[in-house]
């Protein structure tokens, strides 16, 4: 590891308890999910998740990172099994 980077981490760490690495993880989704709302708010990105028909079972799909409107559903087959929540 170089001078610089362990200087870097150990600021990160100093700083926010985390690595570097982490810091800049964070720092990467603060940024998409500020573009995604900008783009949100100016309209050039409209949300993609619509309501399905009642009774009908679906998955949320996350197109990318970013907000709600990169979700959008699919369909599942009658067989399908599912895991419940997003991390």
């Amino acid at each position: 590891m170089s001078r610089l980077t362990s200087r870097l981490d150990d600021l990160c760490v100093a700083l926010t308890g985390q690595d570097a690495v982490v810091v800049y993880h964070q720092l990467q989704a603060i940024a998409a999910n500020v573009i995604s709302w900008l783009l949100v708010l100016l309209r050039v990105r409209v949300p993609a998740l619509r309501l399905g028909r009642k009774g009908a079972d679906s998955a949320v799909l996350v197109l990318s990172p970013g907000g709600f409107e990169r979700f959008a559903l699919e369909p599942l087959p009658v067989e399908s099994v599912v895991t419940v929540g997003y991390n």
